[in-house]
């Protein structure tokens, strides 16, 4: 489940001796394996779609600047688990929600 995903790490590092994991309390620095080992295949494949539908409607709409998010998030997720600290948190809602804002005022323009 969600909320114990860094217990279960935890005790899967002491089991196998990664003694630097287990000590730095390490998670999985890949955003993607941590939401499967957290929401399990459903929770990825929502999350995936999530990524994918936005990108592929501001693709549509030649917002090229989402875009950019969407590759630079995505390509972070690879490397580090983002949405699993504040900051990261703070950077996927500020720039996400500043960005479906500008489209959504754009799109409204077009309807008048």
């Amino acid at each position: 489940g969600t909320g114990d995903i860094k217990d279960v790490l935890l005790s899967e590092y002491k089991k196998n001796n990664f003694i630097m994991g287990f000590n730095h309390k390490l998670n999985c620095h890949n955003q993607f394996i941590q939401f499967l080992l957290a929401f399990g295949l459903v929770g990825l494949v929502v999350f995936l779609i999530s990524l994918s539908v936005t990108t592929y409607y501001a693709f549509l709409e030649k917002k090229n600047i989402y875009i950019f998010l969407a590759l630079l998030l995505s390509f972070n997720f690879l490397f580090e688990s983002m949405l699993e600290t504040k900051a990261g948190v703070e950077f996927f809602g500020f720039f996400c929600a500043v960005l479906l804002v500008q489209l959504n005022k754009s799109s409204d323009k077009e309807a008048y």
